[in-house]
């Protein structure tokens, strides 16, 4: 029998619409000797069938159920069942781009490195736009990335980006005992990477090679502003506290909170005015340095637009801001469009 090189985890939840579509995109990679791990977190719809129909017609396919606990806890439970060699995470209604796998396996062989982070595609209805690199691509360790700010403005610096579209070494995983923290609803990726960094000798990040595509539609499920800003502040607890152990990540997660908070801001503007939204934006901008932020940031890596609504985040005019975001970028949106 034939050693599993990848273990594929997917963590599904209500997904019957694109589960298939998935799973298939793993299943018609030309890297065959892998095992798919479904894990169901008590789907509602149909989900849970379609995927035991598709492992009958293929075995690598193992499909397990369990009551709804979230993402953190269905991949760790495919951690736990994992035999590969090597541990790569899909969203269940994600996908990755044909012989990524291959790609992979043969990266992280030949490199003799513990993990690589790829870059990925946005899936606008079919229309796939590259990301922006997060940072040169390279071989890195964790100290050459920790006093950094890596993150280009939308809260997915390489510490606290997606454990989507990364190799990892089962090993290490293992032996550290590395699992998602199941208490918090978001970021959880980011504490995850940061852990298993720590435990890593060297990691490469290749900005150039666009392996996993995002369906961008999904971040409209996440925009509840309340329903955020209590999840944002819920995992900034973790995040300080688990930071708190490394020397030299203030600066990271000065980086990441001031991040949070540009975003939570540009979502407010588009579900909110008046003055319970200027209230908000204060209160989320009052707490930080951001004269700081804005001298130590990476402005090249951004867009024009983030770059204006950078400047006015950080020379605090809210009011500017606001006009950005709800009149401004509309009109070029809809003059782009024509």
């Amino acid at each position: 029998m034939k050693k599993i090189k990848i273990s594929v985890i997917i963590p599904i939840f209500n997904s019957e619409k694109w589960i298939k579509l998935a799973v298939e995109s793993i299943l018609n990679q030309s890297l065959k000797d892998i095992e798919i791990i479904c894990i169901d977190d008590g789907s509602t719809d149909s989900s849970y069938a379609i995927c035991k129909l598709l492992a009958q017609k293929d075995s690598r396919i193992i499909v397990m159920q369990q009551a709804n606990k979230g993402v953190s806890a269905a991949r760790n439970k495919g951690i736990n069942s994992a035999k590969g060699k090597y541990i790569i995470f899909l969203d269940s209604d994600d996908y990755y781009v044909k012989d990524s796998l291959i790609t992979m396996f043969d990266d992280i062989n030949s490199t003799g490195v513990d993990c690589i982070f790829y870059n990925h595609f946005y899936d606008y209805n079919g229309r796939l736009i590259p990301r922006k690199p997060r940072l040169d691509s390279g071989e890195y360790t964790f100290k050459d990335v920790m006093t950094s700010i890596l993150d280009d403005g939308t809260l997915t610096g390489i510490l606290f980006g997606s454990s989507c579209g990364v190799i990892y070494t089962t090993e290490i995983i293992k032996k550290y005992n590395i699992k998602f923290n199941e208490n918090i609803k978001i970021n959880e990726d980011g504490l995850f990477n940061i852990d298993y960094l720590i435990k890593t000798k060297k990691f490469v990040y290749y900005g150039d090679s666009f392996l996993y595509c995002y369906r961008q539609y999904k971040r409209n499920s996440h925009n509840n502003i309340k329903l955020l800003y209590q999840r944002y502040n819920e995992a900034n607890k973790y995040c300080s506290k688990f930071v708190s152990t490394i020397t030299n990540m203030d600066q990271q997660l000065l980086s990441r909170s001031i991040t949070v908070a540009f975003q939570l801001s540009v979502i407010a503007c588009n579900q909110m005015a008046g003055k319970k939204l200027n209230v908000l934006i204060n209160d989320l901008w009052r707490n930080f340095d951001l004269a700081f932020y804005c001298k130590h940031m990476n402005f090249h890596k951004i867009n024009l637009y983030k770059r204006v609504l950078a400047f006015f985040m950080c020379t605090k005019q809210i009011k500017l801001f606001v006009l950005v975001v709800k009149q401004v970028y509309p009109l070029l949106k809809s003059h782009l469009r024509r």
